[in-house]
């Protein structure tokens, strides 16, 4: 009787799967979904399911396993996986039978991503887009790997095949393979425990992951490692700080000399600004083509303070090219920012990576005028010694423009004068750009994610902190208003995680309030408006209350509501982005220079034990932590300067605080109002401050103790142009 039952169970499972895979499509379930990324998979072949109830409880009912695949919307590899794989029927029918197939977009839920790319690490198989899992019904991993091709090739097993031998697994060894998932968990739980907060931080961890970039820095095309090469925005930070913190020459050119060779890269594109993802060689020649908001962020705030060190504005002018880009095909009509440009756009009726931003030899040579020709060739490195190789099929002969020329050896070659090569160079991306204009151009993904919007947000207020253009400040202020409208929840003072088409449906993530908490600070020192410093107040006590961990210390990536996320995760490294723990310290850092309490310092340095309890050996593998940890362990400085609003030395003296880079001074203006009044509840030194002699008067503390007034307009840009001491916390 009990063989019987089984042999019907079996075959009620078979027979719904074959009904389900011969009967006609009802709308797929992502075509009602939010993200572009799902409603892009909406015709596949495959009858995915959102990540939710429905997909679980189909697994658990059937016995099935799922299997999940994450990706985004611009993602190139996730594109190749939907055609080679999920639009061919064999495939499909396979998962649609033996499996349930579950898509989600990692930019819409972050948190399923992490939980999952952190088994992929965990077991060495390293990490990338599209990400493919198998899972029990009960959401425990037992298998995983990223881009599986149709048929094999690249040294990879063909997805079909892995798909075959995963169910025939699952049908021999459930049981097995059940238990070693859930071992699998319970490691993956206690290693997200590890570190309690309470460890000595040692400063020569700043010295070690200095040392690892030296050895590793490619001294003939900058960046680090061969290929690919990222170009890793949060390390450069931190060797930028590092070269501020210690002196190190060495330091400062290694981030220089990056930042000036992916300005002349393919990475970069010089007809709309702003950088592709990453390079797929050394040289920074040919790049992976998706444009995202967090890596134009990011990158702009970089060169902004390479620009500051330096005065040099070769690397403003990179910063404004990033801005004009996201500007121009980034923003939202009401303030906000999309998400990103896809790397792939159609080309004679297929689908192409880099199709948009390529070139064939006839295509640059007919859109120029034939008297421009020779010059923009030689200028964007067209010669056929830079075709694209042969062995990228999709790029095959086609040209990226980089330039491999300085701009004074091509103005010497062609006897330019340096007006006379400005209005040809002008002439020549004119009419480059109308000939690309002309072609279909990359989906864009209209995503406002909240943290990414808040990069972008601090990314323009520093813009205009060292450019003064005062467009830049309307930009951010604008985009604050948008997040403020869009993704704020007044009645319960919490932030939602993205906005798009008229809804805001997810609550917000750590990192949302780690950077929309730092976008605040930022707009707050440029502006001094103290409403600014009010709401990211707010924001951090709410960040607190949702997503520290009340036994350990450190933060949380969610706030632990959904039952479907198998752990609660604390992030301890970024390589592109802030992971939100060490942002969130030096949000704390900089919140406790407005505050006598010593309770938000003691918190970033509980957050730094962990994050480098898990990053000893390799502190390299959390950047961002390198760039707290290096505010944590200088002398804060705080400039108050006393004055009167509309006072012209007052705002002077403002400016030249808010000037050159300083990564660890804050500015606090004290009006003698109603501003100041409010500020001295928080800081009661506020309360004796004021001018001297009824003039405009210039405070600078260092680790909470303030000099003597100084009034004198000399003495004043000496101290203020100089560089605070950097001896230990």
């Amino acid at each position: 009787m009990k063989k019987r039952a089984g042999g019907l169970l079996l075959f009620a499972v078979v027979t719904t799967g074959l009904i389900a895979w011969n009967a006609p499509r009802a709308e797929s379930r992502l075509a009602r979904e939010k993200s572009p990324y799902l409603r892009q998979h909406a015709d596949n072949l495959v009858d995915w399911y959102p990540w939710g109830p429905e997909a679980f409880e189909r697994a658990r009912k059937f016995g099935l396993p799922i299997f999940l695949s994450v990706g985004y919307s611009t993602c190139h590899w996730c594109h190749v996986m939907e055609r080679e794989s999920f639009m061919d029927p064999d495939i499909a029918k396979i998962l649609n039978t033996q499996f349930v197939p579950i898509k989600v977009d990692r930019e819409e839920r972050p948190d399923v991503d992490a939980v999952y790319m952190n088994f992929l690490l965990r077991t060495g198989q390293g990490g990338g887009w599209p990400m493919s899992i198998f899972l029990t019904p009960e959401r425990e991993p037992f298998l995983g790997g990223t881009y599986f091709p149709t048929p094999s090739q690249y040294g990879r097993p063909g997805f079909r095949e892995v798909l075959t031998e995963v169910h025939q697994l699952w049908s021999r060894d459930r049981l097995a393979l059940t238990a070693s998932a859930g071992k699998i968990a319970q490691a993956l739980r206690t290693v997200e425990s590890v570190g309690d907060g309470s460890r000595e931080i040692a400063p020569e961890l700043l010295d070690l992951a200095y040392q690892g970039a030296a050895r590793h820095f490619d001294r003939e095309y900058g960046g680090f490692g061969s290929s690919p090469k990222f170009p890793n925005p949060s390390f450069l930070d931190f060797l930028l700080r590092y070269s501020e913190r210690t002196n190190a020459q060495q330091s400062r050119q290694m981030v220089l000399s990056t930042l000036q060779s992916i300005s002349s890269g393919g990475i970069h594109d010089f007809l709309e600004g702003g950088f592709h993802r990453y390079s797929t060689d050394r040289k920074w020649h040919v790049p992976h083509f998706e444009k995202m908001l967090y890596d134009q962020a990011m990158l702009a705030q970089v060169y902004l303070d390479a620009f500051a060190l330096t005065g040099d504005s070769s690397y403003s002018r990179s910063a404004e090219s990033i801005l004009d880009y996201v500007g121009r095909r980034l923003s939202h009509p009401e303030g906000g920012f999309y998400s990103a440009e896809d790397a792939d756009s159609e080309e004679e009726g297929q689908h192409r990576e880099g199709a948009f931003y390529t070139w064939s030899a006839e295509q640059f040579s007919k859109a120029l005028d034939p008297r421009d020709r020779e010059l923009a060739a030689y200028h964007y490195g067209v010669s056929t010694e830079q075709a694209i190789s042969p062995d990228n099929q999709e790029l095959a002969g086609k040209y990226v423009l980089h330039q491999p020329h300085q701009a004074q050896e091509t103005q010497a070659c062609f006897s330019l004068s340096g007006p006379a090569w400005s209005r040809r160079l002008e002439k020549i991306d004119r009419q480059l750009l109308g000939a690309r204009q002309r072609r279909a151009r990359p989906q864009r993904d209209e995503k406002c994610v909240c943290a990414g919007n808040a990069q972008m947000i601090t990314a323009f207020a520093r813009a205009y902190r060292f450019l003064k253009d005062p467009r830049l400040l309307t930009r951010a202020e604008a985009a604050m208003e948008f997040q403020k409208r869009y993704l704020y929840d007044s009645a319960s003072g919490e932030l939602r995680h993205y906005y798009q088409d008229g809804t805001s449906p997810l609550p917000a993530f750590c990192d949302d309030y780690a950077e929309l908490i730092a976008a605040l600070l930022e707009l707050h020192q440029v502006t001094q408006n103290v409403e600014y410093l009010g709401r990211a107040t707010e924001l951090q006590k709410k960040q607190l209350q949702l997503f520290w961990d009340q036994k350990t210390g450190g933060f949380y990536s969610e706030d632990g509501r959904d039952p479907s996320i198998l752990l609660r995760g604390k992030p301890t490294r970024g390589s592109v982005s802030w992971d939100c723990n060490s942002r969130s310290a030096l949000n704390l850092l900089r919140l406790a220079q407005f505050s006598d309490s010593s309770d938000y310092t003691r918190k970033a340095g509980s957050i730094l034990s962990i994050v480098f309890s898990v990053n000893s050996s390799a502190p390299d593998n959390s950047p961002a932590g390198l760039c707290a940890l290096s505010a944590y362990l200088a002398q804060q400085q705080m400039v108050v300067v006393a004055g009167p609003a509309g006072d012209s030395l007052t705002r002077t003296y403002l400016e030249l605080a808010l000037a050159g880079y300083h990564p660890n001074r804050t500015v606090l203006w004290a009006d003698g109002g109603e501003r100041q009044r409010e500020l001295s509840k928080s800081l009661p030194f506020l309360r004796e401050v004021g001018p001297a002699q009824g003039r405009p008067t210039v405070f600078i503390c260092t680790n909470f103790t303030c000099g003597l007034p100084l009034t004198d307009g000399r003495k004043i840009r000496r101290a203020l142009e100089g560089s605070p001491a950097v001896s230990g916390h």
